[in-house]
């Protein structure tokens, strides 16, 4: 179930996003679950200290959600994040 609506806009697909894509789905399928396991851990704990900074630079949740015209407060709401768990990136 999608919980985010981006705005309509007339969207191209790039293709180095769908080759990012690609390869990282030949990536996946060519690891042995013992590896695949362990990489997913470690992008669990990256994402979720992407969606708690405040970080504004290029390719940082804020930024992502400015690209997108979308409020990275609401998002936050919908994951359930409270202020007090955002990073401080000070640190």
């Amino acid at each position: 179930m999608n919980i985010i609506r981006f705005p309509e806009k007339d969207v191209s697909t790039d293709r180095t996003i769908l080759s990012s894509l690609f390869l990282s789905r030949f990536d996946l399928y060519s690891m042995n679950l013992k590896d695949a396991v362990q990489e997913a851990k470690l992008e669990w704990h990256k994402n979720r200290r992407w969606f708690r900074s405040n970080d504004t630079g290029e390719g940082s949740f804020i930024w992502v959600c400015d690209q997108l015209d979308i409020d990275p407060a609401v998002v936050r709401d919908k994951l359930g994040l409270r202020v007090s768990e955002l990073a401080d990136d000070d640190e």
